[in-house]
């Protein structure tokens, strides 16, 4: 694993303008995190690097000290694409038990999140704050297309918003199935921020604690 004293440890750390594609797709590509060691599965920090074909699993970040504890099964602060992945089972003590979309850092200059998230399923995760699927924080120019978004759980007396997606600051939703995520705060299937955009999507089956 790579381990940075203001991200913790993650299983891949890519860096680099690559495309890293599995070759059998993700039902036979496995990257594996550990919950109880608190190691997400992937860091992504550059704008022109893509992810493809891969399922990412049992991830979690680090909350034990000054780092970003979010994103359980990918944390991504730059990137082109992710794209034919599966991040399931995975948990945040903070945003993103799935996946963080993180456009700002304090101490680290990034270019804002760029990118898109396409023909994903995002499922079965946790997270206690905001956002158990997918968490998009000031994701400048980020969007997010025919991806599906299930069974995801936002709970915990510290529980926000966004059962199954937080999104927030110029980020476009389109073509997803979100259903059968819940909150205990607001938002069950999806909380909807500053300047962002849901088009042509089925949102049912979700429930929130507060309407």
């Amino acid at each position: 694993g790579w381990e940075d004293h203001k991200f913790g440890t993650s299983r891949m750390l890519i860096d680099k303008g690559v495309r890293v594609e599995s070759c059998n797709g993700p039902d036979h590509t496995i990257i594996e995190g550990d919950i109880g060691n608190e190691i997400r599965c992937v860091l992504i920090n550059h704008t022109n690097a893509i992810l493809s074909g891969f399922t990412l699993v049992k991830g979690a970040p680090l909350l034990s000290r000054n780092h970003v504890p979010s994103g359980g099964g990918a944390l991504v602060l730059n990137m082109d694409m992710m794209t034919n992945c599966i991040i399931v089972d995975c948990e945040s003590g903070y945003k993103g038990g799935g996946v963080a979309i993180v456009g700002y850092v304090p101490g680290h200059h990034l270019t804002g999140g760029l990118g898109k998230i396409t023909s994903c399923s995002v499922m079965s995760n946790k997270a206690t704050s905001v956002g158990a699927g997918v968490s998009i924080d000031y994701g400048q120019t980020f969007s997010m297309e025919n991806c599906v978004i299930r069974d995801n759980r936002l709970t915990g007396s510290t529980a926000s918003y966004g059962g199954g997606l937080s999104v927030d600051n110029c980020s476009d939703i389109y073509n997803c199935l979100i259903f059968g995520n819940s909150s205990s705060g607001y938002g069950g299937g999806v909380a909807l921020g500053n300047n962002s955009t849901i088009y042509n999507c089925t949102i049912e089956n979700n429930a929130a604690t507060n309407s």
